[in-house]
């Protein structure tokens, strides 16, 4: 703000255009938050459907992926689910609380 020449035109539209730039950039992220967690949640449910058929000797995948892949496969699951189902509760209830 100090370097703000308020008298040069330019430089004047110039902050204009970054102070925009920034109120767009916390629009743009909370909707980049909302489809990044909606997208995880469809990859974590296609996940436990796979390892559910496969539980289940339903899928049978055998030339294309072996039991490492299959115990890789819940093990990402499992970690992520650690961390993201607290990370949903909790935003759950924010916005709970902040609705009343």
């Amino acid at each position: 703000m100090v370097s703000l020449n308020y008298m040069d035109q330019p430089s004047l539209l110039t902050w204009l255009e970054l102070r925009k730039l920034t109120f767009d950039m916390g629009k743009q992220f909370k909707i980049r938050l909302e489809y990044d967690m909606g997208c995880f949640v469809i990859l974590c449910v296609i996940q436990v459907i796979f390892l559910c058929l496969k539980t289940f000797n339903y899928l049978d995948m055998a030339p294309f992926v072996a039991t490492q892949h299959w115990l890789l496969l819940l093990v990402h699951f499992t970690v992520h689910a650690i961390f993201a189902i607290p990370a949903l509760i909790s935003a759950a209830r924010t916005n709970e609380q902040t609705a009343n």
